[in-house]
């Protein structure tokens, strides 16, 4: 895998991969335009994204009717504005008994490669988001029509 990140204006950056790209920023009280991404929040997008995938390959592994997956992520940070933790709360979307649901939570932090990735120091926990009531009856359809209702490319192609 190779990146690219190149100065635009200001403190925007330009992320570029496998002909994508993205503009990182700073928000307005930091000094930026608040014109694009945060890093933080790549990183919890690229954490949470490959998360989800690795739920639904566990499902499928294992045979459970996990029809789709919703993560929302959350980063805590200390005094000096380190991140300490990350709580991750998964909406399983499917026909999935409340041990195969927690079975999938437990599994996934050890399971996926990017998470393993984050330093021991930072503390991460997946968390069942439709027990706990956060993206409850949120459905996969209505994830995709709400973030293709925020993309500018036609058809939404940039957000999904």
């Amino acid at each position: 895998m190779n990146i690219q990140v190149a100065p635009l204006e200001r403190k925007q950056l330009l992320g570029t991969a496998g002909g994508h790209s993205v503009v990182l920023d700073q928000p307005v009280e930091r000094g930026g335009d608040g014109g694009g991404f945060r890093p933080t929040e790549l990183w919890l997008i690229g954490l949470s994204g490959c998360a989800a995938g690795t739920l639904k390959g566990l499902a499928r592994e294992k045979g459970y009717a996990l029809e789709s997956v919703s993560i929302e992520a959350e980063e805590e940070t200390d005094a000096e504005g380190a991140i300490f933790r990350v709580t991750f709360r998964a909406a399983l979307h499917g026909t999935l008994t409340p041990s195969e649901r927690a079975q999938l939570l437990r599994e996934v932090k050890g399971r996926c490669k990017v998470v393993r990735t984050v330093h021991p120091s930072i503390s991460v926990a997946f968390r069942d988001a439709l027990e706990a009531g956060s993206l409850a009856g949120v459905s996969g359809d209505t994830v995709q029509s709400e973030l293709r209702a925020g993309c500018s490319s036609e058809g939404g192609a940039c957000c999904i």
